[in-house]
């Protein structure tokens, strides 16, 4: 950082890949607001940087709670020729479930869908969670019949969420029959509490 940093004391001319590890170099060291600093002024002056350098400034935005900004990263590589990744959408599929914006959740789930990628379990996870957070039941079941056909599997931490929504919901009948063929088809070791609840 120290030698770049010289370069531009120097005014000499940074290329698109100096940017690429000043921002990779801060955003391993979780410094979020430098992270958008040097994509910015990268962008500024025309040195793209590649798909990782706008990865790790997409996931700096979301650290920052800045979800245009994020977004409109994800808009500008896709206007600007670069080709997003799995983690791409994933990062920004995870702000919008944290922040609770179902809407736009299932909007760039789509997305990943419609570009041809296929989502990794991290994202079907926060797919589902998004679906529990919002309660939506029908929609849980509907994504986890999904992640059975395409061989994926739930975490734990989101398997426990659906038993606690299910306790919430006080569902009965068929839901109890669903949830019960969910938790013995999980990989996650789910103990006596888990089924007891």
């Amino acid at each position: 950082e120290l030698l770049l940093m010289d370069m531009i004391a120097k005014e000499q001319e940074l290329l698109p890949e100096h940017f690429g590890i000043l921002i990779i170099h801060c955003h391993r060291n979780r410094l979020w607001t430098k992270v958008r600093e040097w994509m910015d002024r990268a962008l500024s002056v025309d040195k793209v940087p590649g798909v990782k350098s706008f990865n790790c400034t997409l996931y700096a935005c979301c650290r920052m709670e800045d979800l245009e900004g994020a977004r409109s990263l994800l808009d500008y590589m896709t206007t600007h020729g670069l080709q997003p990744t799995i983690y791409t959408y994933t990062t920004l599929l995870h702000c919008y479930v944290s922040e609770g914006l179902l809407h736009e959740a299932e909007s760039i789930f789509g997305s990943i869908h419609e570009v041809g990628l296929e989502p990794a379990d991290v994202t079907y996870n926060l797919m589902c969670l998004a679906y529990v957070k919002a309660q939506n039941l029908p929609k849980v079941v509907q994504l986890w019949d999904e992640m059975q056909q395409r061989g994926h599997k739930l975490d734990m931490p989101v398997v426990r969420r659906i038993i606690q929504m299910h306790v919430d919901l006080q569902c009965t009948g068929t839901q109890l029959q669903w949830l019960l063929q969910m938790m013995q088809s999980s990989d996650a070791p789910l103990g006596r509490d888990d089924y007891h609840q």
